[in-house]
This record gives C-alpha cells, sequence and structure tokens, in this order.
C-alpha cells in the first residue's frame, strides 16, 4: 500500500504547504513529475512504509482475533458474521490509529 500512499501523501503535502501554486491535485502532480520525475512521486517512500507497516500488523491481528471471538458469541450464522466483520473493523481501525497516530506525527 505504500506504493500508492507515498505519493498521494506527497502530494496531499505540496498543496497544503503550497495552496497557491497548485490549482488541484492533477496539477500537483503533473508539475512535480514534470520537475522531480517519478523519483519526486515517491520522495518520502521509506517514512511512510515505516508508518503502514506497524499500522497493518495491529490492524489485522486486532481484526482477526476480535472476529473470531464475536464469531463465538452469536447464533445466527450469516448475523453473526456481519456484525463480527463490522465490529471487529472498527475497533481494529481505531485501535490499530490509537497506536500509530504518534508515528504519524512525525
Amino acid at each position: 500500500s505504500s506504493f500508492i500512499m507515498c505519493p498521494t501523501e506527497h502530494i496531499k503535502t505540496k498543496q497544503q504547504l503550497n495552496a497557491t501554486m497548485y490549482r488541484n491535485s492533477f496539477h500537483a502532480t503533473q508539475q512535480i513529475f514534470t520537475t522531480h520525475g517519478f523519483v519526486g512521486l515517491n520522495r518520502g517512500f521509506v517514512a511512510t512504509a515505516i508508518r503502514q507497516s506497524p499500522g497493518f500488523c495491529v490492524y489485522f491481528g486486532t481484526y482477526e482475533r476480535l472476529k473470531d471471538s464475536l464469531m463465538q458469541t452469536h447464533n445466527n450464522l450469516k448475523c453473526r458474521q456481519l456484525l463480527a466483520s463490522i465490529l471487529a473493523g472498527g475497533f481494529a481501525g481505531s485501535f490499530s490509529w490509537a497506536i500509530v497516530y504518534p508515528i504519524d506525527l512525525i
């Protein structure tokens, strides 16, 4: 996911820092690519990968554990699967961001 997130985050940050320089995201992408090439679009890849990796580990570990636990507590199979997936996804997402957010600030 860092291969997609890195250019997206880089363009978003450039736009926030230079609000008057870029008309929109496409213009920012074009200008960065024209000036710095493919490498310029992927500046910050290592930092993005470092941020994403622990977040996904926490998310998927929490999601699977919660989903398995919730699946055991309900009797109706279809309701159980849907409810377990929704609740586990919500809690896992919140928990992973609570862990990773301090890293994201750096």
